[in-house]
């Protein structure tokens, strides 16, 4: 009788251990989704980040481009022969170089 209460009470205790590791795992995965969560959000706020930072960018560019773009053809209408005459001894220069063998 006496091995027949000892072997019951380790059952019990081995069901109580495994109530109890069940519960500690699903608190260890519970805790690890948060902190994926946590991190997810981190890595979608700094992507956010990142394209913003791209996008002011690419509008700077845009704005420098379109700049440099009427400052050359306001320098161009000021003084349209230089620019004739620079562009043909350009192509000059260009021809000789390249029909050379």
């Amino acid at each position: 009788m006496a091995r027949q209460e000892a072997l019951d009470e380790l059952r019990e205790d081995i069901k109580r251990l495994k109530q109890d590791l069940k519960a500690i795992l699903q608190s260890v995965g519970d805790t690890g989704s948060v902190k994926w969560e946590q991190i997810s959000d981190r890595m979608k706020d700094r992507a956010t980040e990142g394209y913003e930072q791209l996008r002011d960018a690419a509008e700077y560019a845009r704005q420098r481009s379109a700049q440099a773009t009427q400052a050359a053809r306001e320098t161009v209408s000021a003084h349209p022969l230089s620019w004739v005459f620079g562009a043909v001894g350009l192509g000059i220069i260009l021809g000789k170089l390249m029909g050379r063998k």
